[in-house]
């Protein structure tokens, strides 16, 4: 995680970012069953707010881990506040995948 926030603060205008989701998505291609760098993707994503890819990933992260609480805190909240009322649906459906 630490590493996550010191390459999206390297520089203002964005390009950090932009290389966090690209470095993350390698790592998670290199190990796809690695709950934690789905959900590092995940965070990288929310910075980007790319929220489709973002909910994306959490469900797929919690498919992985069903024990990983901050990917369940992460969905609820990327859902609460974007008041999407698809929230419970998706979280009944990540559960059952």
């Amino acid at each position: 995680m630490c590493a996550l926030i010191a390459i999206l603060a390297c520089t203002p205008d964005g390009e950090s970012s932009d290389a966090a989701v690209a470095w993350l998505e390698q790592a998670v291609q290199t190990d796809p069953d690695h709950a934690r760098f789905h959900l590092n993707l995940e965070m990288a994503l929310q910075f980007e707010q790319r929220t489709a890819e973002e909910i994306t990933v959490l469900c797929r992260t919690m498919n992985l881990d069903p024990e990983l609480g901050e990917a369940w805190n992460n969905l609820s909240f990327v859902l609460a506040e974007h008041n999407m009322p698809i929230a419970r649906r998706v979280i009944i459906s990540a559960r059952l995948t």
